[in-house]
């Protein structure tokens, strides 16, 4: 395991095994995003525990029953000598009773009987109302609601209760290793004191977290980290991040009148967007360019550069940063009642589900508008309702690509695509396996069109996920599911200043990892 998730994981097991040690509070919350090795943390957290405490008894709930399954081949996989079941039968020959939170109510009687020393309460988010009340009075010594998002909500059983570890859910695992790798040594070797990550700041009804705080020469930084799974990015994806930088400079600027403004990037841009940053709003940039100049007379600072890069770097020349005037005031980012990202948000979310020809036909539309407004300077033909020449096959969108960041290179190198189909399907179920053999027809590979995303409200089922399974291993051609929460998550990058194609590229990657023969 890396290093630095090593770390983390030590970090936040101690904090999670000492509240729980010292029984002064009951319930507790902790926020990690996904990604960041939940699971394994809690299989931590669990054999500190037990091996303090052999007769301890743990429950652990989730949502699904993939979840809990997931849970169970990890903890044998890890050969901790933890024992664990997900039959309430078994429990008390057990240590650790993994349940869905269905389960969990539907033996509620026979398990308030049970003894439960420790609770540990995964999706968090989703529990709301009176019966997930009922659960945290239980007599143990510590329930742990775990987040994926930094919001609790007003009716969550968890609302009141103090939080052990807090993670923003906009931070990548890649951010965390380029953040704590190398940016902060490499501040640390420029002058800067007193670096600090993931500080809130909740000023004028807005909550704001810059990835670093730091100081130098009487001056405080607030500095955006953004990687990127490519060398060259979409420029609005760059002004996006500007714009996000910007906004903290015209919040805190005021209150913290001797403050600099920046962004670290992993990845190339133009020295003229650099230019106009700093002499339009005062802001800094450094990107790769910049990040092999600054690291050059260290080799150590060099080495973790060039291997946490996702790209060769041989052949970039490295060039010093653009100076900043610090006298330039902050230029007030363009703010309107409601952004654009929000409006697309809130239209997936209105969409009603149900297979009626209207509702069908609005959700594919704000598909096709979404898509648009991610991808659009990727892909160099985008043909809504096309049909075949033939006219037995009609596809709701098919776009050529042109191959220019990392997710859409890869797709053509390794599939042999030049076209990618989107089938938007309004179900209020999720997608079963006979969609996917549908699905499968379109494509074909004397016509590079290999691959296909099935965007729908709550994605694939089992037998779907095997059915599209089967076929990337028989045929080698990929049929992917992106649900409304993915969509909003790329929404919501892009906003940020990342690359959206990115999350697709981390998630294929997650599901050609974990194929068997």
């Amino acid at each position: 395991m890396n290093q630095i998730l090593s770390t983390f994981h030590g970090e936040a097991a101690e904090r999670i095994v000492s509240a729980y040690n010292e029984s002064v509070i009951k319930t507790a919350t902790v926020c990690i995003p996904t990604g960041l090795g939940a699971g394994l943390l809690f299989i931590e957290v669990i054999n500190i525990i037990i091996k303090t405490n052999p007769d301890a008894k743990v429950f652990y709930l989730a949502k699904t029953r993939e979840e809990t399954e997931q849970f169970e081949k990890r903890v044998k996989s890890i050969n901790f000598g933890l024992s664990v079941c997900s039959s309430v039968r078994e429990y008390g020959s057990q240590s650790v009773l993994a349940l869905t939170y269905n389960a969990y109510f539907a033996n509620f009687t026979k398990l308030n009987g049970l003894k439960s020393d420790l609770i540990i309460c995964r999706d968090a988010e989703s529990l709301n109302g009176p019966r997930f009340m009922s659960m945290i009075n239980r007599k143990s010594r510590l329930i742990l609601g775990v987040f994926a998002s930094i919001q609790t909500a007003e009716k969550s059983p968890f609302r009141n209760a103090p939080c052990l570890l807090k993670i923003s859910p906009d931070l990548s695992y890649n951010e965390l290793l380029f953040q704590e790798k190398l940016a902060v040594p490499m501040l640390k070797r420029l002058g800067f004191k007193d670096i600090q990550g993931r500080s809130v700041f909740n000023t004028n009804n807005m909550t704001i977290i810059p990835n670093i705080i730091a100081q130098k020469d009487g001056l405080i930084y607030f500095i955006e980290v953004k990687t990127y799974r490519s060398m060259f990015n979409d420029r609005q994806v760059v002004w996006h991040a500007i714009n996000q930088i910007n906004t903290y400079k015209s919040i805190l600027e005021n209150p913290y009148r001797n403050s600099r403004f920046g962004i670290i990037l992993m990845c190339d841009i133009d020295e003229s967007t650099k230019e106009e940053a700093a002499k339009e709003y005062g802001i800094f940039i450094w990107d790769i360019k910049n990040l092999l100049y600054l690291c050059r007379e260290c080799i150590e600072l060099s080495d973790i550069l060039e291997q946490i890069a996702p790209y060769a770097l041989n052949g970039i020349k490295p060039v010093p940063p653009v100076k900043v005037d610090s006298s330039v005031k902050f230029k007030a980012p363009v703010v309107t009642e409601k952004s654009y990202e929000a409006e697309l948000i809130e239209k997936i979310k209105n969409c009603k589900t149900g297979r009626t020809k209207k509702a069908d036909i609005e959700y594919e539309k704000i598909c096709a508008e979404i898509l648009s407004y991610l991808f659009k300077n990727e892909f160099s033909q985008f043909s809504e309702q096309h049909t075949t020449s033939d006219d037995m096959f009609r596809m709701d969108i098919i776009c050529g690509l042109k191959g220019t960041t990392a997710f859409w290179k890869f797709l053509i190198k390794f599939y042999n695509t030049k076209f990618v189909v989107f089938e938007c399907k309004n179900y209020s179920h999720k997608i079963e396996q006979n969609l996917i053999y549908v699905t499968d027809k379109y494509l074909f590979n004397p016509v590079l069109r290999n691959v296909a995303f099935i965007l729908s409200r709550k994605g694939f089922n089992n037998n779907a996920q095997k059915a599209a399974l089967g076929i990337l291993k028989e045929q080698g051609k990929l049929i992917l599911d992106i649900t409304d929460t993915d969509l909003e998550t790329m929404i919501n990058a892009k906003a940020e200043g990342k690359e959206p194609s990115d999350f697709l590229l981390d998630k294929v990657e997650k599901l050609l990892m974990g194929i068997s023969v």
